[in-house]
């Protein structure tokens, strides 16, 4: 398995955003179960978020929808303000656009979310320990990623995939900074009228960004081949899996006294 390659990442996902929204059904899922997880906590009014990963703005505007802020940062590895700013009647927001793993936030943030981004990150658990100093006391972050089973349909034919981190990783990274609100794993499988089906989507939603890779007519009727042999539904179509990682979880704050 692989990293992933940003760059690569960026170039795609420029390609795919006017398709993102429509195939991206999936995520759009993930984002609903995020502001489930927030509702019960009868915590809606903030005054400083940082989305990291913002993307066309799917969940920034459930974010909208459910909660206040005074004061909102929006992150992206690619330049979406055009995208973003038309949320943001009262500007009320900056755009902040680069690596999330690697950008200097100098001010503190109540609220830290992401939706369907940490996954590419080269270090997730670099990025929790920036979350905490990132964090006012008791600020919450609220993450969805994927784990290992994603894909994996994909991988077990191409032998390319990512190197997602398991639930229980996670867990561990988790207990040394923070109170686990919420944690599991879930596994949504949707179908397709074909392989090729399933190669439009990923691209379309512009999830293909662990290394450069051109296939012959050979290669992609070996694909197609293999796929319907192993993953073909009882109804003819075939499959594709997603496993989401949902996280809710509060800084830890040590008073001395």
């Amino acid at each position: 398995m692989a990293v992933a390659d940003k760059s690569l990442i960026a170039r795609r996902f420029n390609r795919a955003f006017v398709s993102y929204d429509q195939q991206a059904q999936v995520q759009r899922i993930m984002n609903d179960k995020l502001i489930d997880l927030l509702s019960p906590l009868g915590q809606l009014r903030f005054q400083h978020i940082l989305e990291v990963g913002c993307g066309t703005g799917l969940l920034t505007r459930r974010l909208l929808a459910h909660i206040e802020a005074e004061r909102w940062t929006i992150n992206d590895l690619c330049n979406m303000e055009k995208w973003i700013a038309n949320l943001f009647p009262m500007a009320n927001y900056c755009f902040c656009c680069g690596d999330a793993e690697e950008i200097r936030f100098s001010e503190k943030f109540d609220l830290i979310a992401s939706g369907a981004t940490v996954q590419w990150f080269e270090q997730p658990e670099r990025f929790l320990k920036k979350c905490v100093k990132c964090l006012t006391d008791n600020g919450l972050i609220l993450l969805s990623s994927f784990a290992p089973s994603t894909l994996y349909e994909i991988k077990s034919i191409t032998n390319i995939g990512l190197n997602y981190p398991m639930l229980e990783d996670w867990r561990k990274w988790l207990d040394r900074d923070f109170d686990i609100l919420h944690l599991d794993q879930q596994h949504i499988c949707i179908n397709f009228q074909s392989p090729i089906a399933v190669l439009k989507h990923l691209k379309q939603t512009g999830v293909t960004g662990v290394r450069q890779e051109y296939w012959g007519k050979h290669q992609l009727q070996q694909f197609i081949q293999q796929y319907q042999q192993k993953y073909t539904t009882r109804y003819g179509e075939v499959h594709l899996t997603y496993s989401p990682i949902f996280i809710l979880a509060r800084k830890r704050t040590i008073y001395e006294g």
